[in-house]
């Protein structure tokens, strides 16, 4: 889960170092993908009783709020193709 959650960072940082809006895009969707397996590995540790629900709640509510950040900036970043 933690090599997971650092990739989130790792490719938001990466891409914002591009010099095009499409390459910075393409590293948010690498971003979410990362986004993606850390809540499937946190529902897998929920589902064999590795957490409880309360402990993942949270961390559940955080990933749909970055989610939705990650699309809307990825929407921006396209349809301004330009830096």
């Amino acid at each position: 889960m933690t090599r997971a959650a650092v990739s989130v960072a790792a490719n938001i940082a990466e891409g914002s170092t591009r010099t095009t809006s499409k390459d910075f895009a393409n590293f948010l969707s690498t971003a979410k993908s990362s986004l993606m397996e850390l809540e499937t590995e946190l529902t897998v540790a929920r589902r064999q009783n590795f957490i409880s629900e309360a402990q993942a709640a949270p961390s559940f509510a955080l990933i749909v709020e970055v989610s939705k950040m990650l699309t809307a900036l990825r929407a921006r970043m396209l349809a301004s193709g330009k830096r």
